[in-house]
């Protein structure tokens, strides 16, 4: 298989699940239809020897189509049970296992809970107080009733309903009552990397104070929700935001970083630690759509090292960006950061090289032309369905970007150094916090600078969906007008 067959496979698949959320089309019918077509047509075309290089690429296109139907249809019909339906804004009890990191937030936790021997998922709040660990075995009694959608402060409404189930969360159960039953389930490996992390948090919260430990809490593992709703609404006016939720940005940090850590070990070994330890960091983090992105894409780029063959991050991000789809169908239409991440990831793909001759004046010194123009490339990229989606323009995204993406690598590491080294040398990780916190006051305080001047952002309301496309076809033109495309996508490493 080439790649023009992985592009029509992908394209299939993503096309046939895009058009079975749209329209909601969740029987299993067509998809079965398109593939028994598909495979005829194939079976025709060997028996008769026509040519068969342009009627493969069709074939595979309609066999994706009806998979990504068939996937669509039956991920959809995990997510409601006709028996909790019945019970609906109505008191029960449920005996059920935590299956995610128990997210802290100002006055709660966020926890995620399976219900025994089912696949369903719920959403709950309980207090800051309750001690609920991943795998543990609880019994909650509480109202359940379906998510409701809101408007945002910007007076956008926000589809919470399918935002949620793009994650495989039907319901709802706030601040229940729970007892618990067992605190030795769940993923043995899962629950130790969980703990891992929560002692990281911890470290950094002891030896940095806040509002820098929860910054260094969310570069380094994503973890925002505890920071406060003015600090976070802070890093999103100015545009920094993505820095905080382990964007695609940090994890490509972070694998660089754990490849080259282990470049010292013999070749195949280091390969094989890296990769291993890029899976686990993914774990440990939650496995968000960004995370899940990245990590793909730098597993990708480990194995083309080890076959030898051309890193092709137009390939790899096709290859990601189907995996995700497939494994949660809704995230395609419904999961904004799935969409910004691939945004952002095109922008440096294609739009970089097209920018690059209207910046040659820049100064090549310390990678300034580089990193300029690809942090102008992703701002682009993700600006006009940002705008679509949000409804607010930073007017500073642009220049804070510049001044604090190039702090946010050694930010990581010293963050990184001063929670690990407490767990051998704790008096060395005081000078070692001294460090981390000069980086991330310099962070804070840009923030602070930018999101002080008078007119920061503005609100851009209703903003018409043609507009949108006419700006991306605009974007299109341009890069057809600047590149040759066959010539993209080649590099060597991420």
């Amino acid at each position: 298989m080439n790649s023009w067959h992985i592009y029509a496979t992908v394209s299939g698949l993503v096309l046939g699940i895009l058009f079975s959320t749209l329209l909601v089309l969740n029987n299993y019918f067509f998809g079965f239809w398109l593939i028994f077509l598909s495979l005829s047509i194939f079976i025709l075309v060997l028996v008769t020897k026509f040519p068969q290089k342009r009627v493969i690429f069709l074939l595979l296109f309609i066999f994706s189509f009806g998979v990504g139907q068939i996937r669509f249809t039956s991920v959809y019909n995990q997510f409601f049970a006709p028996d909790l339906d019945l019970l609906v804004d109505s008191e029960v009890t449920l005996s059920a296992q935590v299956v995610n990191f128990p997210e802290e937030r100002i006055n709660s936790k966020r926890i995620v809970l399976r219900v025994n021997d089912s696949s369903i998922k719920i959403l709950t709040f309980v207090g800051l107080h309750e001690e609920i660990l991943y795998g543990d075995q609880i019994t909650l009694r509480g109202v359940l009733h379906y998510p409701d959608n809101f408007t945002t402060d910007l007076g956008k409404e926000f589809d919470y309903i399918n935002y949620l189930q793009s994650q495989g969360i039907s319901y709802e159960i706030s601040f229940p009552q729970i007892v618990l039953i067992d605190s030795t389930g769940g993923n043995k490996l899962i629950r130790f990397l969980f703990s891992l992390k929560n002692n990281f948090i911890s470290k950094l919260e002891f030896f940095l104070p806040e509002p820098h430990a929860s910054l260094a809490s969310g570069i380094l593992l994503g973890v925002k929700d505890s920071v406060g709703k003015d600090f976070e609404d802070s890093f999103r006016r100015t545009g920094i935001v993505h820095i905080i939720v382990l964007s695609g940005y940090n994890i490509t940090i972070i694998a660089d970083s754990l490849m080259k850590a282990f470049a010292f070990l013999p070749y195949y070994y280091g390969l094989s630690f890296g990769a291993i330890s890029i899976v686990l960091f993914a774990i440990i983090v939650g496995g968000g759509p960004t995370v899940v992105r990245a990590s793909i894409m730098a597993l990708l780029a480990l194995l083309a090292r080890a076959t030898g063959r051309i890193y092709d991050v137009t390939l790899a991000l096709v290859i990601a960006g189907g995996l995700m789809v497939y494994n949660s169908p809704l995230i395609l239409v419904y999961d904004i950061g799935f969409q910004l991440s691939f945004l952002a990831t095109l922008g440096l793909i294609f739009l970089a090289p097209a920018l690059e001759p209207y910046f040659k004046f820049l100064p090549k010194r310390f990678a300034f032309q580089e990193f300029f123009i690809a942090t102008v490339s992703a701002q682009i990229a993700v600006l006009p369905w940002l705008l679509y989606k949000i409804g607010q323009l930073s007017l500073v995204a642009l220049p804070v970007n510049v001044l604090i993406l190039p702090v946010v690598p050694p930010a990581m590491l010293f963050s990184f150094l001063t929670a690990s080294v407490s767990f051998i040398w704790p008096w060395l990780s005081l000078p070692i916090s001294h460090i981390t916190f000069g980086f991330l006051n310099y962070i804070l305080t840009v923030v602070a600078m930018f999101d002080n001047l008078p007119i920061v952002a503005i609100s851009i309301a209703n903003l018409s969906f043609l507009f949108v496309i006419l700006m991306y076809l605009l974007i299109i033109i341009f890069i057809f007008r600047q590149l040759a495309l066959p010539k993209r996508g080649q590099i060597s490493e991420i």
